[in-house]
């Protein structure tokens, strides 16, 4: 994970030869507010978040394409203890 001279957020590296595969899925409509606990720089096509909701965590993915649509996907909901530790392998580019 680095910082770039004109961004004050992490980015997330380029991911490894084999990076574990995170499955994705459509975003939920929430009915209860969502707590975000960290977040990578939004300067790049695609970033993430890692949200709580009750009490289960989540990471989001923000893909923005060609025509600056912004298309939002969560993985499962997990306990902290397990999301935590794919949150930290996202960030340094062993998953993806």
């Amino acid at each position: 994970m680095s910082l770039e001279p004109d961004c004050g957020a992490h980015h997330v590296p380029t991911p490894v030869a084999r990076p574990e595969v995170i499955d994705w899925y459509p975003e939920t409509d929430w009915a209860r507010p969502l707590r975000m606990w960290a977040y990578t720089c939004p300067c790049r096509p695609v970033y993430y978040e890692l949200c709580q909701e009750g009490g289960k965590f989540f990471i989001q993915r923000f893909v923005t394409d060609k025509r600056g649509r912004l298309q939002v996907h969560e993985t499962a909901h997990e306990v902290y203890a397990f999301m935590i530790v794919l949150w930290e392998r996202l960030r340094a580019g062993q998953a993806q």
